[in-house]
């Protein structure tokens, strides 16, 4: 790992107990007026922002490539967070490499991963830094774009330990990050702050810890930063928010 990776940064605010935003894009739904204004709003937040770019499915795929080169604009980290082999591309600082370990659809396991390595090989060897992620969805009453497309169901919200120990046995395989989505247009639950709590006493110590999905206000991120994530996740609800 080198010094200044984002991974090495993200450990390093999960150690001090710091936080960030991550920006989440989809290459589908945004032009360059839109984004330019986003961008200079969240330009002026007292937080590190990376931006997230992908989606569960992307009809557009030359967007994708106008969106990372239009970032360039903007002082912002670009992660890919892909949904599909097809989503890979150069000129972000980094890919979560992502593996979906809360549910049993092979593709999205490992077969994903195979036909991805060769290219991902490749955009390491050109400096674009991976990042092993456990990818978990949740469960929250409401069936997703994400949960369709991948056709797995998410860990139920009421079943905190089930998330925790589908993490840790993630982190046994050496993944370093986790992730939990609720996926775009789910509902905030109030069991989310207690499925982080559950989590965070149970993985290992300075696991950086993602969280997504339903968030919509700035009261319901702070919920989640006390209660354990390192980077909350929003995307088209940015306009909302007001965070300094």
């Amino acid at each position: 790992m080198e010094k200044n990776s984002i991974l090495a940064v993200w450990k390093d605010l999960e150690k001090r107990g710091e936080k960030a935003i991550a920006w989440l894009i989809d290459p589908d739904k945004w032009d360059y007026p839109w984004l330019e204004a986003q961008a200079q709003k969240l330009q002026q937040w007292h937080i590190p922002v990376y931006v997230f770019i992908g989606g569960s499915y992307i009809h557009r795929p030359g967007r994708l490539a106008a969106l990372i080169e239009a970032l360039e604009n903007f002082s912002f980290p670009t992660i890919l967070f892909p949904g599909h082999p097809s989503q890979l591309a150069e000129g972000v600082d980094g890919i979560l490499v992502l593996s979906l370990v809360s549910g049993r659809n092979p593709a999205y396991l490992i077969d994903y991963l195979v036909q991805a390595a060769p290219q991902l090989q490749q955009l390491q060897q050109k400096g674009i830094e991976l990042i092993p992620t456990a990818y978990l969805l949740l469960d929250n009453e409401k069936q997703t774009t994400v949960h369709y497309i991948t056709q797995t169901r998410g860990i139920p919200v009421d079943k905190p330990e089930l998330v925790a120990y589908t993490a840790l046995a993630a982190t046994f395989l050496g993944m370093q990050v986790v992730y939990l989505d609720s996926g775009s247009g789910a509902k905030f639950s109030d069991a989310i702050p207690f499925v982080l709590r559950t989590l965070k006493k149970v993985i290992p110590e300075n696991t950086p810890v993602i969280y997504g999905g339903g968030l919509r206000t700035k009261e319901q991120i702070q919920r989640c930063f006390e209660s354990g994530a390192t980077l909350c996740v929003i995307g088209t609800a940015l306009e909302d928010f007001t965070i300094k």
